[in-house]
This record gives C-alpha cells, sequence and structure tokens, in this order.
C-alpha cells in the first residue's frame, strides 16, 4: 500500500516543487510572474507524448505500464538534478537550468497521467483512489517542505533554495524505488495476463467497448447486500452506478482538467486588483491549489456520487473558476480570502471529479483507464496553453 502511494506521489512531485517554490523563483528570475503561465506550458509538453503512445502505440503502451511509468518518473529525476547543479543559471534573460527542469517534469508528470492509472486499476476502486491520493499528496508534500524552509515569510527563509530542491529530489527517488517494487509485485501475480483477462471479458461481442458501469462496483454490492434486502439492493446500485458512455466521461475528465491547470499561470494575477500580491499571498494560493486536491481525490476512495451529481460538481467548478477570472481581468475587486476560497474549491472539485471519471473507466477495461489518463491530459494541456496565451499578451511580468 505504503509503495503505490509513493509511486502515485512520485508523478508530479518535481512539478509540484517547482511550482510550490514559483512565489520565490518569480522575485528572483528575469521572466516575473509570467514563470508561472511559461511553466505550466512546459509542465504539460509530454501531452503528444501521451497521445502518440496511446493512438499509435496502444498495444504497446498497455503491455509496459510500468516500464513507462518508471521511465517517466526518471525524467523528474533528470529535471530534479539539473536543479540541484544550479536552479539559478540564466542564458541570454532566460532561466535556462529551471526551464529545462519544468520541460523534463513535465515531460515525466504527463506520461504518468497516462499510465500510472493503469497500473493500479487491477487492485480495484481503492486502488485507483490511493494512486490518485498518492498523485495529490504530490502536491503537498513541497508544500510541507515549503512551510520548514519559511517560504510564506516576507523577511527570507530558513533555508537555501538549493537544499529544498535536493530533498525534493531525494523524495522523487522514493518514487522510482517503489515503482521497481510495485513492478516486481505486479509480475509475480501474473499482472500482464490478469489485464489482457479482464480487457477480453470487459468488451462486447462485437469488439467495442461496454459503456461504462454496467458492473456493480463490488464494494458497493457487499454493503448492499448486507445492509438491505435484494429488492432494494438493485435499487441503490442503479441510483448510483448509471451506464455512463465512455466518451462522455473522458469529455468530463478533459474539461475538468482543463479548468484546474488553466489556474497556476493566473495565480500570481487573482487578487492582483485590490493591490500587489506579495509572495506569502502567491504561496498560500499555490498551497491550498496543492492541498485541495488531493482532499478531493482521496474522498473519491470513500464517497462515490451519480453522474448527474458529478456534472453539478463540475458546474460548481466552472462558476469558481468564473468568478477567478473576472478577479483577474479586474471585473471582481473583493478580499483576498475570496481569492483563497475559489482556489480550493475550484482544485477540491477537481480532484474529486477526475478519480471518480477514473473509477468509471475502471468499470470498462485497462485500456479505457488510459484513454481516461489521456483525456485529463490533453485536458491539463490545453488548459495551460491558453493561460500561457492570455498571460503572456495581455498581462505584465510584474504582480
Amino acid at each position: 500500500v505504503l509503495a503505490v502511494f509513493c509511486m502515485g506521489n512520485g508523478a508530479w512531485l518535481l512539478v509540484n516543487s517547482i511550482f510550490t517554490e514559483g512565489p520565490f523563483l518569480t522575485g528572483q528570475l528575469p521572466e516575473g510572474c509570467r514563470l508561472f503561465s511559461t511553466m505550466g506550458v512546459l509542465f504539460n509538453t509530454g501531452t503528444l507524448i501521451c497521445f502518440v503512445l496511446v493512438l499509435f502505440f496502444s498495444e504497446y503502451t498497455e503491455r509496459n505500464l510500468f516500464k513507462i511509468t518508471f521511465l517517466a518518473l526518471g525524467a523528474q529525476v533528470v529535471g530534479g538534478i539539473a536543479l540541484v547543479i544550479d536552479w539559478g543559471l540564466v542564458v541570454g534573460g532566460h532561466s535556462v537550468m529551471v526551464l529545462f527542469a519544468a520541460t523534463f517534469a513535465g515531460l515525466g508528470g504527463a506520461v504518468c497521467t497516462t499510465t500510472i492509472f493503469g497500473t493500479s486499476s487491477r487492485y480495484g476502486r481503492r486502488g485507483i483512489s490511493l494512486i490518485s491520493s498518492g498523485m495529490g499528496s504530490s502536491g503537498v508534500t513541497p508544500v510541507v517542505l515549503a512551510v520548514f524552509q519559511g517560504l510564506y515569510r516576507e523577511d527570507g527563509v530558513n533555508f537555501s533554495t538549493e537544499w529544498y530542491f535536493i530533498v525534493a529530489l531525494l523524495i522523487q527517488l522514493t518514487s522510482v524505488v517503489a515503482c521497481v517494487w510495485v513492478w516486481r509485485l505486479d509480475v509475480a501475480l501474473g499482472g500482464e495476463k490478469t489485464r489482457d483477462l479482464a480487457a477480453k471479458e470487459k468488451t462486447g461481442a462485437g469488439g467495442e467497448e461496454a459503456s461504462l458501469l454496467g458492473e456493480a462496483d463490488a464494494d458497493a454490492l457487499a454493503k448492499a447486500e448486507e445492509a438491505r434486502e435484494p429488492g432494494a439492493r438493485s435499487q441503490r446500485v442503479s441510483s448510483t452506478f448509471a451506464p455512463v458512455p465512455l466518451n462522455t466521461t473522458l469529455a468530463v475528465a478533459a474539461i475538468t482538467a482543463a479548468m484546474e491547470f488553466a489556474l497556476p499561470g493566473l495565480l500570481p494575477y487573482v487578487n492582483a486588483a485590490t493591490g500587489t500580491v506579495t509572495q506569502g499571498e502567491l504561496f498560500g494560493l499555490a498551497a491550498l491549489f496543492n492541498i485541495a486536491s488531493v482532499v478531493g481525490r482521496s474522498l473519491s476512495g470513500w464517497v462515490s456520487v451519480s453522474f448527474r451529481t458529478a456534472l453539478l460538481l463540475l458546474g460548481a467548478q466552472a462558476i469558481c473558476f468564473f468568478f477567478a477570472h473576472l478577479m483577474v481581468w479586474g471585473y471582481l475587486q473583493v478580499p483576498y480570502f475570496f481569492a483563497t476560497f475559489l482556489v480550493t474549491a475550484i482544485s477540491g472539485l477537481h480532484g474529486y471529479i477526475v478519480t471518480e471519471c477514473v473509477q468509471w473507466a475502471s468499470k470498462v477495461s485497462s485500456p479505457a483507464v488510459t484513454k481516461a489518463g489521456l483525456a485529463i491530459q490533453g485536458g491539463t494541456g490545453l488548459g495551460s496553453l491558453i493561460t500561457f496565451i492570455l498571460v503572456q499578451t495581455l498581462l505584465n511580468s510584474s504582480c
């Protein structure tokens, strides 16, 4: 269990480590507050590779989920080493080491999003929730480290950025070790054969994927059998696990991810209309963005909802995202507390919705889970790209 969690923790660890240190880096590097949107795009450079893996090498990807995940985690290690060597290196007015590390971190994180859910789907609903919680914790871990560093203070820090990245690199290495351990366990349990058999059983006679949630969740069934009469059981199951087309679920996953990852590049400007955003305030927004996600992801392991309810949650996320944009462009001037609420709501709702989408996809097949990961990464890349264009063309480097 710990190894699965640690493997998930490494999926976006370096990305979130750079992002969390961003409030300090913006004051030290030439990109200024535009650094957030620039890193947002670089964090998603692996999106094209994800589409190639799934659309053109799907069989190879399914057979080698652990191998690809291992290489993706290794790419983040390469980026971490670059930061440890010299994070502040500037060439031609560009922070080359930070941008290089962001590229490798994003490459690893994007590929992990596509493959890592498939590595845990054979362990059931709790396995998916555990790996998703681990991915969410990859945002909490740097926040804890930054708190010890004292990044929230305006009068200096407790230890240098070099040491911050050294510790982050060491934690990243534990995810690589965890991946190898779980990989060996999967081989010992005949994981590849199990996935192949499950895929055949959940594929229709015509070779097309079945609609989502056609089978009742095993945990829900067990609880229903213990607590209810047989006649009431089917009512309980159908109310939560209504059939949902796969493409619809993929669309929901992409939309919630697009809103979530369009937000980081806007954080330096969310409260700018009411005054200059300080390092401590920006750190607070970044920390809440990371922490809320893991709370939402973890909740999915214990509470499941109908697809209709998920759509309502998606609508709530969209409303919060709209208000955040109003704040960015100065049409809504409210206290800093409201900005913290919006960031928390957007990130928390995303964490829950996106994990539920993966849970539903797991009812179809392992390839469907991989497609869900691809949809998430596609939405992530689109959201960050749109924000990058907006920030680079319409907003200032100072905030």
